[in-house]
């Protein structure tokens, strides 16, 4: 095999991976394609797509130096925008308000209750974060049996004193929680309750609100199984998901106090679900605070690794994020958001 022959396949290889990556940012640009095929690329395994451009990025060595420059930028590039990396300085320490600390956690109970010790090793998780607020999604039944028609108190948990279940849904509480209710996702194809509360936080009203949008896994596997009949399927699912965004915007806009929105949306940070909430005036608080990709979910699903960020934490105004992370726990298919939010007077 010649020299020529030789930079002409490297050169072809730097080609190819670039022509991959602007392939998945044509496809998720929300402008030239569908939105419901960009949400399906948002869920591709980014990971896996990585490697083949390190690949590239190394063979690149054995030609020209542009080429790779060209490579490096595109694997920065991939890994910085397209798989959503976030990094943020120190908060600022000057900013008066009240520090309160929340965790949001999918712990998938049912799961849970299969295993030995599996809700104690959820508890453990949540309290060694010395939580003052957190909410539970796919929580069914674990702290108080029938409280599926309507909130109900349950006993303190997580060391917090003030308990309300709902459904699949749980919030605890280091301050008195009032006014607990059960909302509905009205607009979607099935509608789906969540939960909310209202707190008074060094006297002032916050809105509390914990959520989970359907999944898409079942729609995911179909569509992967077989493209051409499980695309429907995908297609519903999209719609119902921003259908229960936009419901739950209409809901969250009546509310005049500042609001913590916690939950599983089963979006990632650029899907248009998400983004929906944020033309309301949601933050998202890992963007806004957090330091890396901040994945949650994933690491039951293929080779141990989180895959998708799609547990978040929301804020409005009169609330500033100073710091989220995400916990290291695998005690749940999900890992637990943890964010702490300043209280502004």
């Amino acid at each position: 095999m010649n020299i020529a022959f030789r930079k002409t396949c490297v050169v072809f290889v730097v080609w190819a991976a670039l022509a991959l990556h602007g392939g998945l940012l044509i496809v998720r640009s929300e402008v030239l394609t569908p939105l419901w095929l960009g949400e399906l690329v948002r869920f591709v395994p980014f990971y896996w797509v990585l490697l083949p451009l390190c690949v590239a990025t190394v063979v690149s060595f054995f030609t020209r130096p542009v080429w790779m420059v060209v490579s490096l930028a595109n694997v920065v590039l991939f890994a910085a925008f397209t798989m959503e990396f976030h990094w943020n300085p120190k908060p600022d320490s000057t900013l008066l308000g009240t520090q309160v600390r929340v965790v949001s956690y999918n712990i998938k109970a049912l799961s849970a209750r299969q295993r030995e010790g599996g809700f104690k090793a959820i508890e453990l998780e949540i309290e060694k974060y010395a939580p003052d607020i957190v909410a539970l999604q796919d929580a069914q039944k674990w702290l108080a049996e029938g409280s599926n028609s309507a909130p109900s108190e349950a006993p303190p948990a997580f060391g917090l004193p003030y308990v309300v279940a709902f459904d699949q849904y749980v919030l605890a509480s280091r301050y008195p929680l009032d006014n607990c209710k059960a909302g509905k996702l009205d607009a979607s194809e099935t509608p789906a309750p969540y939960l909310h509360c209202s707190a008074t936080i060094a006297g002032k009203l916050v809105h509390l609100v914990s959520v989970h949008f359907v999944s898409p896994r079942g729609a995911l596997l179909a569509t992967k199984d077989n493209f051409r009949s499980g695309i429907h399927l995908w297609k519903n699912n999209f719609s119902e998901r921003l259908a229960q965004s936009q419901a739950l915007l209409v809901d969250l806009s009546q509310v005049k106090t500042p609001q913590i929105v916690l939950g599983d949306f089963n979006a990632s940070g650029q899907s248009p679900v998400m983004a929906t909430l944020k033309l309301g005036g949601l933050q998202d608080a890992f963007e806004l605070s957090g330091t890396g990709w901040g994945y949650t979910h994933g690491h039951s699903l293929s080779q141990e690794l989180d895959l998708y960020r799609i547990d978040h934490v929301l804020v409005s105004q009169g609330i500033t994020p100073q710091k989220t992370v995400v916990g290291a726990s695998r005690a749940s298919e999900h890992k637990p958001v943890i964010a702490d939010l300043l209280i502004q007077p």
